[in-house]
């Protein structure tokens, strides 16, 4: 899809989703043009009607669903296709029902007799073309002041997670709000890409909840009726050059290697609950110098212990894990565990249901910011796109990686200590090798799927990420650190062969060939620049304990990395996504409450 077009594709809630396509599709513009999808007459639940007149009036029912949801009527559409089985000229039910529902309107009509449709009990089928004038917002903007133009209270950079978490929650709060979003999708780390069997999906970034401690994504997972699947953790994980040990205990190193383990898992949980997540470097500044691999050595762990610390400053490390509960249950598969709930439909979903409750044409896709202008005084502010728009309004969130504002031309520039925090914070090479096949091998000989190398890599860690009830198997294959980077400078073919046969070496046989592989890199991301959170150096965690994220005139700054718990997962973008929304309402009340005193 070409950058330049901003086409935003959607789904109305009333009706049935498929990973193969949306039901809406929207190009802005002063005229909106939206292209609405065959409609068949299924409903949400998968029921067909058998009578032709039926099945002509639940597709318009469809039809007017997605028409709500692009915030047009059967009045703004200019053309009409529709197609039907066994046409017979002497017997049209169509005519009639079509004609009392467009009610006196008359656009562009073709009938297209067909032999069949997607499903042999399908036997009429309705797409439109619509165009809708933008009353909100027309583009492209005029400069900042125009008189002409209403001006928008807040503009939403990213449309991850935290953005549209914010920019729903400021609609709700009665705020209008615009949502500016790089790509020509929506969902940041949340992407979730179709099987070839058409059921299932895969996600290639973020994948995981919990129904314990994650109140959030909980939440918004049953207001969507999200289907969710529970990770397996039946059967042993495995090591790689150690062998098979029982999920939850240790692996079969060593004594001495064993008791290091033990003792820096420990040590590990205990040292992540003194830190103060708002206030890390004052509560821990032993810490701050020391990197992980540093932190393990000190407590004296042995050679395989180190293989699987990191150059990641142990404060920050800390700090991590403490947000996510601790230690033991950030790395947990089971209840309550950082990786214990899966989406049936991807994580994806969880975006395009956020999307779905805004108001039409509140996001827009393939408009980059390129800077955002703030007045000396008062709430106002413009934000410029690369496509050379021009966006008035009183308040900004950045939802954003913290590296990417690095991209953006700050007018007047940020605070010394947030430029300090985004010129050295960074993200990690983090990317996902998926291997779906026909059935699950690894459960079949006795494991869980869970599978460790502490060796060279490419491949550190796997687990078994498959649908059943879609009958789709897959592994997902965790390709970071130095390891990773050198697969992603191979070529394609070679990086494939090198995951396999790792994944030979990993389990100690010839492992079945895959049906499907997918492979996401996301250093390679441009608008990611790597996953799954920003890390602040040691070197910047006083300032942070500062800074905090806090606001910079009307500039307000989300992201999973800002929030003070589970940091790098979903539950932490919507929480700060939430605390950004707060923060710009209860600006916005104050504003109004001084202006009228």
């Amino acid at each position: 899809m070409s950058p330049e077009r901003g086409i935003s594709n959607f789904d109305p809630s009333e009706l049935f989703s498929s990973p193969l396509h949306a039901h809406v599709a929207q190009i802005p513009g002063d005229a909106c043009s939206i292209h609405i999808a065959g409609q068949i007459a299924v409903d949400k639940e998968g029921r067909t009607p058998s009578t032709y007149p039926e099945q002509i009036q639940l597709a318009l029912s469809n039809l007017d669903a997605c028409l709500r949801k692009a915030g047009s009527t059967r009045k703004d559409i200019v053309k009409l296709t529709y197609y039907i089985v066994n046409y017979d000229p002497k017997d049209r039910p169509d005519a009639d029902l079509l004609a009392k529902s467009l009610d006196g309107h008359r656009p562009a009509t073709t009938l297209v007799p067909v032999p069949c449709l997607v499903w042999p009990k399908i036997l009429f089928q309705i797409e439109a073309i619509v165009a809708v004038r933008d009353p909100q917002l027309p583009s492209p903007f005029p400069s900042f002041g125009g008189a002409a133009q209403r001006t928008i209270q807040a503009i939403v950079i990213g449309a991850g997670l935290s953005g549209l978490q914010a920019a729903h929650d400021l609609q709700k709060a009665g705020v209008s709000c615009l949502v500016l979003e790089a790509r020509d999708r929506v969902g940041g780390k949340t992407w979730s890409m179709p099987c070839a069997n058409g059921r299932a999906v895969v996600d290639l970034g973020a994948a995981w909840i919990n129904d314990v401690n994650q109140p959030r994504a909980l939440a918004l997972a049953r207001k969507l009726g999200l289907e969710m699947v529970e990770q397996n953790i039946k059967g042993d994980c495995m090591m790689e050059g150690v062998g098979p040990f029982a999920y939850g205990g240790i692996p079969k190193l060593s004594e001495n290697e064993q008791e290091d383990f033990v003792k820096v898992r420990d040590n590990m949980e205990k040292l992540c609950h003194t830190i103060d997540v708002q206030r890390p470097w004052k509560s821990q500044p032993k810490f701050a110098n020391m990197s992980v691999h540093d932190l393990v050595v000190s407590q004296g762990a042995g050679p395989s212990v180190r293989k699987a610390a990191s150059e990641v400053s142990a404060l920050y490390f800390l700090l991590y894990c403490k947000a996510g509960g601790g230690f033991l249950q950030m790395r947990s598969d089971g209840k309550g565990g950082g990786q214990h709930l899966r989406f049936r439909k991807g994580t994806q979903s969880l975006s395009h249901g956020l999307v779905n409750a805004l108001s039409p044409l509140t996001v827009r896709l393939s408009q980059a910011v390129l800077k955002i202008e703030q007045a000396a005084t008062g709430d106002r502010c413009v934000v410029t796109t690369q496509r050379g728009d021009k966006f008035p309004c009183m308040k900004v969130i950045i939802s954003v990686p913290t590296p990417l504002y690095n991209e953006i031309e700050f007018s007047p520039p940020l605070s010394t200590d947030k430029r300090e925090l985004t010129s050295n914070t960074s993200l990690g090479c983090y990317g996902k090798y998926i291997l779906v096949y026909s059935q699950p091998w690894w459960r079949e000989q006795g494991f869980c799927g869970l599978a460790h190398s502490l060796e060279d890599g490419p491949v550190t860690l796997t687990r078994d990420t498959s649908s059943d009830i879609d009958d789709v198997y897959s592994l997902t294959c965790f390709i970071v650190g130095p390891s990773g980077r050198r697969l992603w400078q191979s070529p394609a073919v070679e990086r494939h062969t090198r995951v396999l046969r790792h994944i030979d070496a990993i389990f100690d046989q010839k492992c079945p060939e895959p049906l499907e592989i997918f492979e996401s890199n996301w250093e390679k991301e441009k608008y990611s620049l790597g996953a799954p959170c920003p890390v602040v150096p040691s070197k910047c965690l006083s300032i942070l304990d500062r800074d905090r994220w806090g606001p910079e005139g009307n500039i307000h700054f989300i992201g999973t990395e800002t929030s003070p718990v589970w940091k790098g997962y979903m539950e932490g973008a919507l929480t700060s996504g939430a605390r950004g929304a707060d923060e710009v309402t209860t600006a916005l009340l104050a504003s109004n409450i001084n202006a009228k005193l």
